[in-house]
């Protein structure tokens, strides 16, 4: 798979490469009137790294612990199933708006259709398989969601021919997110009672000003004065953080009788916090990602690496779609 997406990547390389050899043929007429106003409609695929709920998932569930079972499969432990990150891929249909400021130099504002992934999946671990055995089962169901991000870019011109032209182009966005989590943790004891910690998260990036940038290089090819087809490879680099919102949790017991005993009920409001943690239960770290007002105070063999959650954007995208003149 990983082959097939390199080979991808060196034929679109090697298309653009063959626009720069373009640029010795005749050039488009100068004497022409702007500024010029266009819209855009287009498909586009690509990718992202997503970053934090994924390295959360990847840590808790390739724990050395749970690696040393599945590799030497002890009589004391046994792990089951296994945790699913979310794929960074996308699709998207993208409307944009063009303005030809002077014959090589243009300004574009981007809006995409909203898009989210989410997934489910769980692994388990047993203590002591058979009578009086441990069980713990950590289930997660993540998801992010890009809600209309807006970018904005200014293309310059390399090659501007009568049919052809072949620009380069810098840029931001402005881009609204979401983070969320459900997260069931369950404790099943040899006495055959269920304690439960069921958590909630729930955040939100607002629309304010990013610092991820991305780079474009646009391919347009005239089908007559209104209408081109138009290709387009765009670098993403950063990420946005600054995730606000809140998280739930309810602890429970569960005895033999199917009672169910509530211990507790809390909820926070703040920010969204990124760290590494130490799982009490199993003895391991990884990653964990939790909303609080204020960093609370923990010791370092319990809380470390804190810093504010993320999602990666970082990436390559590639749309195709058309160019119509409005005026």
């Amino acid at each position: 798979m990983g082959e097939k997406i390199s080979d991808v990547v060196k034929y679109i390389f090697l298309f653009y490469a063959l626009i720069g050899l373009m640029g010795v043929l005749p050039a488009r007429c100068e004497n022409e009137k702007y500024p010029k106003y266009y819209l855009s409609l287009s498909y586009s695929s690509g990718k992202i790294a997503v970053g934090d709920l994924n390295t959360c998932l990847t840590s808790l569930n390739n724990n050395d612990l749970f690696e040393y079972v599945r590799s030497y499969s002890p009589w004391w432990g046994k792990v089951d199933g296994g945790l699913q990150t979310l794929p960074g891929r996308y699709q998207t249909v993208e409307l944009s708006f063009y303005m030809a400021i002077k014959p090589r130099l243009s300004i574009n504002i981007s809006v995409f259709e909203p898009f989210q992934k989410k997934n489910h999946s769980s692994v388990q671990f047993t203590l002591f398989p058979g009578e009086g055995q441990q069980v713990m089962i950590y289930e997660f169901q993540p998801r992010y969601s890009m809600i209309s991000p807006l970018e904005f870019t200014i293309f310059y011109k390399l090659i501007r021919l009568r049919e052809f032209s072949f620009s380069v182009g810098a840029g931001g966005g402005l881009y609204i997110a979401r983070i969320s989590r459900l997260y069931d943790f369950k404790v099943i004891y040899p006495n055959m009672w269920e304690e439960i910690f069921e958590m909630k998260l729930n955040t939100l990036h607002f629309p304010l000003p990013s610092l991820v940038g991305h780079l474009n290089f646009l391919a347009e090819y005239s089908l007559g004065k209104k209408l081109s087809i138009i290709t387009e490879l765009k670098i993403r680099g950063g990420k946005i953080s600054n995730f606000f919102g809140n998280e739930s949790t309810i602890n429970k017991i569960i005895k033999e009788d199917n009672m169910e005993y509530v211990l507790g009920r809390w909820k926070e409001k703040g920010t969204l916090y990124f760290y590494n943690m130490e799982d009490q239960f199993i003895g391991e770290r990884y990653y964990n990602m939790s909303v609080w007002s204020q960093i609370p105070y923990a010791s370092p063999e319990f809380h470390r690496e804190i810093r504010k959650g993320s999602l990666d954007l970082t990436g390559v995208s590639f749309k195709i779609g058309f160019l119509i003149r409005i005026f």
